[in-house]
């Protein structure tokens, strides 16, 4: 029963695995699996000619396989060659040509495996950028890059195995066939031999593979989680010269995870060592018990040629199907997993499509809006109610915990409303394509700064190809920013390189760069969510300044902690338990 549920779980899977492919992908397959026939018929012919080809070379011209006898004899008549050079020419070609369809077949699977790899890793990255702000925030970012990282190549690891599997099955059958026609005892009780063997070791250890892959899953996951808390960390690390203990809890993840790894690579090759003994021992013990040297010398030399070829062709074929099975079941749960991640990603094509900015022309309206985060009971938004204009310089204060910038995260639309709605000029932001619009409305500078390892313009102009960048543009915002003249010093002047997260750069460098980046996208809603704390005052009021008379009818939000900052606001909204205990108007 366990092996009924095994199969049938695996051709559910497979099933699903061709749903997601590309029609391309589909075709290439198909064609894939065409050349596996084509590899059986010839080596199958090189079977049926080692036999006569081995009898020939002996002394003997007779030629024991009826079909070969009148296709060969009809060769001899057509070219004038004697039965030697004729088996010989047909033996050698039988072999050449069945080697060249393997290495084509072993290239093609490789590359075809290569492109589906890439295919469905592009899926699932796509598929974790777009997934909701709220369930990418309840999802750990090391659970995600062991998706992308790891399972992902488990998942090719699947879909190759699967190909080897069908291809390396066929070929086998038509050999199979080939050996039961020469001789169908010696064959049978070899096959029977070898399939007790792979089908008893197979029962053996499937539960067991399944707990080491689990296992292993849970050990990837950790090991990239106590990467990043190690990296991020490092200057406490330092401080603390806790090296010990991160370096101590690193070799205990990591030592169970390599061993699981090459304990499941051992189950897959060591069953093929002992069919080989098993294999070679018993042509072994042919030869060696023959009565009759003669026949030893003529009808047994042809057998044993003919078994041993058989062997060398066939063992490797059963090798296959058994690791190509094992791989499949290690490979299963995570390809679950990616598959899993994939599905989503079909209901969210909406964010690939090219939108318009919403064209905000009145106000942005709170109406009874309610929210708490994923499995906390207490609202942090609650029954909310609220209007800011077009042109509104906004600052938002607070207690940490009043709600600010799950307020924030609401209004820009990476959260949505538990409870009543947000409405911009009386339309319903809920989700799709009004609310796509509606983020490319939106300028926002967060708390903490994140930059990517290029340069200053890369920076500034984020996810613009370098060849788009407009030039007077990035040093307008970078003098909006208070940045143009640091930059201006620099000797790679826009095209210095930051280093990773902005590390050769100030706190308050980085912060300008983001608010600069903030004012390059030239949207009609800015929102500063405590994007200054790096900068001293008078900066800090220079930069105010300066966005207030960026743009005519810019409405801008600014949470901050600084009284002096919120001079420049025409209202002043406290926040309280999700709550608006004050709204002054300046």
């Amino acid at each position: 029963m366990k092996i009924h549920k095994t199969i049938k779980d695996n051709i559910i899977l497979i099933k699903k695995t061709l749903s997601i492919l590309s029609k391309r992908r589909k075709i290439e397959l198909l064609l894939l699996l065409l050349i596996a026939p084509i590899t059986s018929f010839f080596d199958s012919l090189s079977l049926l000619i080692i036999g006569p080809f081995l009898s020939v070379i002996s002394g003997s011209d007779n030629i024991n396989i009826l079909l070969l006898n009148k296709f060969v004899y009809k060769l001899i008549d057509l070219f004038g060659f004697s039965s030697l050079i004729t088996i010989s020419i047909l033996f050698i070609l039988s072999v050449v040509v069945a080697n060249i369809f393997r290495i084509v077949q072993l290239y093609t699977s490789n590359i075809f495996s290569a492109s589906i790899e890439s295919e469905i890793s592009t899926k699932t990255f796509g598929s974790i950028i777009t997934n909701d702000y709220q369930n990418f925030i309840r999802d750990s970012s090391s659970f995600n890059l062991t998706i992308l990282v790891n399972q992902i190549s488990s998942y090719g690891n699947y879909i190759k195995s699967s190909i080897q599997l069908i291809t390396s099955s066929l070929i086998s059958l038509v050999i199979f066939g080939t050996l039961f026609f020469i001789d169908s005892k010696v064959f049978i009780i070899s096959f029977i031999t070898f399939f007790i063997v792979y089908v008893g070791i197979t029962f053996r250890y499937q539960n067991l593979i399944k707990n080491f892959t689990l296992r292993e899953i849970r050990l990837r996951e950790k090991q990239i989680k106590i990467t990043q808390e190690s990296l991020s960390s490092i200057k406490d690390i330092i401080l603390g010269n806790n090296y010990s203990t991160y370096i101590n809890n690193y070799k205990k993840n990591d030592f169970p995870m390599r061993r699981i790894s090459s304990y499941l690579a051992y189950l897959i090759l060591a069953p093929k060592y002992f069919i080989e003994v098993i294999a070679f021992s018993f042509i072994g013990f042919i030869a060696l018990f023959s009565n009759n040297t003669d026949s030893l010398n003529q009808s047994s030399l042809v057998a044993i040629g003919t078994l041993g070829l058989g062997a060398q062709r066939f063992l490797p074929l059963l090798q296959q199907i058994f690791s190509s099975w094992i791989n499949l079941n290690a490979s299963r749960i995570p390809s679950l997993e990616v598959l899993e991640v994939i599905r989503k990603e079909k209901n969210r094509n909406k964010y690939f499509k090219i939108v318009k900015p919403l064209d905000f022309k009145k106000y942005v309206e709170f109406r009874n809006v309610n929210y708490s985060y994923p499995n906390q009971k207490n609202k942090i938004i609650n029954n909310l109610s609220l209007k800011i204009s077009v042109g509104d310089i906004i600052g938002i204060v607070g207690e940490t915990g009043a709600g600010k910038t799950t307020f924030i995260d609401l209004l820009i639309g990476l959260l949505r409303p538990m409870e009543g709605g947000i409405f911009v000029d009386d339309k319903l932001i809920s989700n799709g394509r009004l609310l796509n619009s509606w983020r490319q409305s939106i300028s926002h500078v967060p708390q903490q700064t994140f930059l990517i390892d290029d340069s200053i313009a890369a920076n500034i102009a984020f996810g613009v190809k370098k060849k788009d960048r407009d030039s007077r543009r990035l040093i307008k915002v970078a003098k909006l920013a208070q940045i143009y003249d640091f930059i201006s010093e620099l000797p790679q002047k826009f095209e210095t390189n930051v280093g990773e997260r902005g590390v050769n750069l100030s706190g308050g460098q980085s912060q300008r760069i983001s608010i600069a980046r903030a004012l390059y996208e030239n949207k009609n809603l800015l929102v500063l969510d405590e994007s200054t704390n790096s900068l001293d005052l008078n900066t800090e009021i220079r930069i105010l300044k300066e966005l207030i008379k960026f743009k005519k009818n810019i409405t801008i939000l600014i949470i901050t902690h600084r009284l002096e900052n919120l001079k420049l606001c025409n209202r002043i909204l406290k926040l309280e338990k999700g709550r608006i205990l004050s709204d002054e108007k300046l």
